[in-house]
């Protein structure tokens, strides 16, 4: 099929029809509702065979030449989106490949503005501990905050940096939080570089789930708070990353049987992020009818009060 249309040439029926009924099937597979008409292999069939006549009075030559018009400008149009979508991964390469404090405030400001993290900020995980720094970036889109929290989101530390500070001072700073916190991992191995490598990471994979809107991801990958072991953590729910149209909702975090349910799926790694889950957004699995409101406790889990205001 792609290359028919690098050539401006009209695929087989054959291919036509298989194609039609592939998209049929993965539109099916993802829940994703389509109107009947579109997988019609009659009128596909039509629509192949008026599409393969010249209109009445138009040359061969002509048909050609307004073919490869229409593909050069199809092929422009297309060009433009991939530069777009190329300059936007870009921004969030570049905290690998250019670091600093701008490119990370530009990147954060980014991921806020399209909806891609949590305004509240986005964490990643500290390797091999239980801690976690959660980037801030200030209403104004100019001020940066880095916090280290647990994984309940209990604020531990706040490393605002400063202009004035340069990269190697202010990691330097994140190193000796994590130290003071009681999670020192010795010699080469307290590394902030890993965990801002993961972000970008994170950010990259998710833009490219989100790229297109008949994937289904935009709906789901929204307002992300954080990646760990496989599964993303929203504002919303959690979703494991293989299997991405399965979603646990935040408010059903307390219902008890969701280990075994998940683990009898196979899925890898289920008791780890549902006890993860269950201290992000402050779930007791246990607790009775009478206890306040589930959307309150991981509100206030989400927001993490303090990371952003000064001490």
């Amino acid at each position: 099929m792609s290359d028919n249309l690098k050539t401006g040439r009209l695929p087989s029926w054959e291919v036509l029809r298989d194609f039609v009924a592939v998209c049929g099937e993965a539109a099916a597979e993802q829940g994703i509702a389509i109107d009947p008409t579109r997988t019609d292999e009659e009128l596909w069939h039509e629509m192949w065979k008026a599409a393969q006549a010249p209109a009445a009075g138009t040359s061969g030559h002509e048909v050609e030449t307004q073919q490869a018009t229409l593909q050069r400008a199809r092929q422009e149009v297309m060009r433009r989106q991939q530069a777009k979508f190329d300059a936007e991964l870009d921004i969030y390469r570049d905290l690998v490949v250019a670091f600093s404090r701008d490119v990370l405030i530009r990147a954060l400001r980014h991921a806020a503005h399209g909806g891609v993290i949590s305004a509240a900020g986005v964490r990643a995980p500290v390797w091999e501990t239980a801690l976690h720094y959660r980037f801030v970036v200030d209403s104004g889109g100019h001020e940066m905050t880095i916090c280290l929290e647990s994984d309940g989101a209990e604020l531990i530390s706040r490393h605002p940096w400063t202009r004035d500070m340069s990269i190697d001072e202010f990691l330097q700073e994140l190193v000796d939080a994590v130290g003071s916190a009681g999670a020192d991992l010795g010699l080469h191995l307290n590394d902030p570089t890993a965990s801002i490598e993961d972000l970008s990471e994170m950010l990259i994979e998710v833009t490219k789930l989100r790229s297109q809107e008949l994937m289904g991801y935009r709906g789901l990958l929204v307002r992300v708070i954080e990646r760990i072991d496989g599964w993303y953590f929203t504002e919303f729910a959690v979703y494991p990353a293989d299997h991405l149209w399965y979603q646990i909702a935040v408010d059903r975090l307390d219902e008890d049987d969701w280990v075994g349910h998940l683990e009898a799926k196979g899925w890898s790694g289920a008791r780890r992020a549902i006890e993860f889950a269950r201290r992000l957004y402050r779930v007791d699995a246990d607790r009775s009818a009478e206890d306040s409101a589930i959307a309150e406790r991981w509100t206030d889990a989400v927001i993490a009060p303090g990371c952003d205001q000064e001490s």
